[in-house]
C-alpha cells in the first residue's frame, strides 16, 4: 500500500505540471538578420530634420580653375607631331612657354612654334654653323647678357641645350626686339640677323622681309591651317 500511494502521488505532480506548460507562452523566437536587415523587435526613429544652420556647406558644381587657353591645346599638338624628340614634361613645358609668351608679350604661340621649327626643326640638339645652339638657335654670348639681366641661371653653353630654358630665352629676346622695332615682322628679322643690321636696312630705306621673314610666315599659316587656329592675328 504505501508504494501505491507513492505512484499516486507522483502521477499528480506530473499532470499539474503538464497543465502549467500548456498554459505558459513561449517566447518568440528571434531570428539573424539577412543582409544588414533590422531585427523585427527593433524600431528606428527618424532623425530630426537639420536646420539651415546645421547643414553642411554644399559644394560647388564647378570650381574656380580658369579655363586653359585654347593656344595651349594647339600648342600640345603640334609639339606632340613634330618635337619628337622632346619628352612629354619637356613638350608641356615648351608649351606653356609659347603660351605665357602669347600672354605676357602679344606674341602669338604659334608664331614662336614656327620661329622654333624653321631655326631648328624642334631639334633639341641643333648647332647652327656660326656655333647657335638648341630649339630657337641662340648664340652663348648674347643668351649670356639675357640670362642675366632677367635672373635666368646660367650654366655655360650647355644651358642652352635645356629646351625650357631655350625657349624662355629665345622668347624674351624676340620679345625685345618687338618692342625696340614696334613690329613683329622686324623682330623676326633682328632675331635673325640682330637689330644693327635692321636698323642699317631701315636707314637705307630697304625692306627687312627677306626669306627668312617669309619661311617663318609661311610656317605660321600652315599650322593654323593643319591644327585648327584659322582667328589668331599677329599684330603687326
Amino acid at each position: 500500500m504505501p508504494h501505491a500511494r507513492l505512484l499516486a502521488a507522483c502521477l499528480g505532480l506530473w499532470a499539474l505540471s503538464a497543465v502549467a506548460c500548456a498554459t505558459t507562452a513561449l517566447p518568440p523566437r528571434e531570428t539573424e538578420p539577412l543582409y544588414g536587415a533590422p531585427r523585427a523587435t527593433e524600431s528606428f526613429e527618424a532623425a530630426p530634420p537639420l536646420s539651415a544652420a546645421d547643414a553642411p556647406d554644399a559644394a560647388p558644381i564647378l570650381d574656380d580653375t580658369p579655363a586653359e587657353p585654347s593656344s595651349l591645346y594647339i600648342a600640345r599638338e603640334i609639339l606632340a607631331d613634330r618635337a619628337t624628340e622632346l619628352d612629354e614634361l619637356q613638350r608641356e613645358a615648351v608649351a606653356r612657354a609659347v603660351v605665357k609668351a602669347e600672354q605676357e608679350h602679344g606674341l602669338p604661340a604659334l608664331l614662336v612654334l614656327a620661329l622654333i621649327e624653321q631655326e631648328s626643326q624642334f631639334r633639341p640638339k641643333a648647332r647652327g654653323p656660326g656655333g647657335s645652339l638648341g630649339l630657337m638657335q641662340l648664340m652663348p654670348a648674347s643668351a649670356r647678357e639675357l640670362a642675366a639681366r632677367h635672373d635666368i641661371a646660367w650654366q655655360g653653353p650647355r644651358t642652352l641645350h635645356d629646351p625650357v630654358t631655350n625657349v624662355r630665352l629665345g622668347i624674351l629676346y624676340l620679345a625685345e626686339m618687338r618692342e625696340a622695332f614696334e613690329s613683329t615682322d622686324l623682330a623676326m628679322a633682328a632675331y635673325n640677323i640682330g637689330p644693327g643690321a635692321v636698323q642699317k636696312r631701315l636707314d637705307r630705306g630697304l625692306s627687312c622681309k627677306g626669306p627668312y621673314v617669309s619661311g617663318v610666315l609661311q610656317r605660321f599659316q600652315a599650322m593654323r591651317l593643319i591644327f585648327g587656329d584659322p582667328t589668331t592675328a599677329i599684330g603687326g
